[in-house]
């Protein structure tokens, strides 16, 4: 689970085998499903429905598919548009 890009299409087979022989080790199950997401699956969304039933910690999975994206920087550029600013008049009608 440290190196998750190391899941890939040879992978995926072994953890399907080891689904069949453990059918409730949920770490194994967790793994498959990033295996999938992984690969761009297609089959990713009805496994995800199938197997989430025996992963006793949702949260868990939901964090582990999630988090190992690749996150985008968000630039915040400071806007010098001055409309929406309240005046003195604004602040003296509210009040």
């Amino acid at each position: 689970m440290r190196q998750p890009e190391l899941l890939n299409s040879e992978s995926l087979a072994e953890l399907r085998e080891m689904i069949d022989d453990y059918p409730y080790f949920p770490v194994v199950r967790m793994l498959y499903l990033l295996n999938l997401k992984n690969i761009d699956s297609y089959k990713f969304e009805v496994e995800l429905a199938k197997h989430a039933l025996y992963i006793p910690d949702r949260k868990a999975l939901y964090k582990m598919l999630n988090g190992y994206q690749k996150k985008e920087s968000i630039a915040v550029i400071p806007s010098e548009d001055k409309s929406f600013e309240m005046n003195e008049e604004t602040k003296e009608e509210e009040s």
